[in-house]
């Protein structure tokens, strides 16, 4: 954000701070992150704290009459436990598509979202096409490939919108599925059987990288992604036999890697990546070992 801009949220957090705490039973019984305010209705009414609010000149949007809004997200009780979904309607295609108005459309999407599902991917790709097809930010694109994907991704996102998850774990026993294709690596965070984060990286068009090694990739991507949740226990999916064998085999010294391959040092050098990051890095990080279980 631009000079002067960027310590605009750091104020209204406190704004909102201090109002909320000119009332002391409001103050003990909220919790506010910049304009979202969480209250224990069991002390105080949300009511109670809109007026409170209101009387500093801070209004409230009205609230969802199922669920709570949060985040520009949607929240509400499943099965006894809290999910969100997006609360935003799907915004509308750009009419004269550009290549700064789709790599905004496909920001809105899904940019500030830790589960996309395919959304991710599609979007990735569109803003791959959007690039090659334009030579400068405000280029007009004329042709209809890159429309068609814009239309159809618009279209599947009005029937079914792959952005919802778990709005809380209650533990740290994590599920990391990874996988690597010729066209992405894609790493899901699975909690419970429900998706907590995803992401995916496009790969380079062309790329004759060894598909093992890219799917080592994917796993050091993933652990990386399961560190930041500060999982205990980590059951690691993997589909492919050779990078299951060559990892186990790292972890538990039980087995010597045997590979010939033009990439062969390439994967060693991965495979103990993966080692250093299991049984050194972590316990540094986190202050306790994790344990963790590998399985195709």
């Amino acid at each position: 954000m631009g000079f002067g801009l960027n310590v605009a949220s750091s104020i209204m957090q406190m704004t909102v701070d201090t109002i909320l705490a000119q009332d002391e039973r409001i103050r003990q019984t909220t919790s506010a992150y910049i304009d979202d305010v969480y209250v224990n209705e069991g002390v105080v009414s949300a009511t109670r704290v809109e007026e409170h609010l209101r009387n500093f000149g801070l209004l409230s949007k009205e609230r969802l009459q199922d669920g709570a809004g949060v985040l520009s997200l949607q929240v509400q009780e499943e099965d006894g436990v809290l999910h969100w979904k997006q609360e935003n309607e799907v915004p509308d295609m750009p009419r004269d598509v550009t290549g700064r108005n789709a790599f905004s459309w496909c920001g809105k999407l899904v940019g500030h979202l830790p589960v996309g599902g395919w959304l991710r991917v599609a979007v990735a790709f569109i803003k791959r096409r959007a690039s090659e097809v334009t030579t400068g930010w405000d280029d007009v694109v004329h042709g209809a490939p890159l429309n068609t994907m814009l239309e159809v991704v618009f279209t599947r996102m009005c029937k079914e919108d792959p952005a919802r998850g778990r709005w809380y774990i209650d533990s740290q026993d994590l599920s990391v599925w990874v996988d690597a294709s010729s066209l992405a690596t894609g790493v899901s965070i699975v909690h419970e059987g429900a998706v907590v984060e995803d992401a995916c990286w496009l790969r380079p068009e062309r790329d004759s990288q060894y598909i093992n090694l890219a799917q080592l990739d994917a796993v050091i991507k993933g652990i990386n992604l399961a560190i930041l949740w500060k999982s205990t226990t980590l059951q690691l999916f993997k589909d492919s036999a050779c990078a299951h064998k060559w990892i186990s085999g790292t972890l538990t010294g039980r087995a010597r890697i045997r590979t010939k391959a033009t990439s062969e040092m390439l994967i060693r050098r991965r495979l103990d990546s993966i080692m250093r990051i299991m049984r050194c890095e972590w316990k540094s990080l986190w202050s306790y070992p994790a344990s963790t279980r590998l399985i195709v």
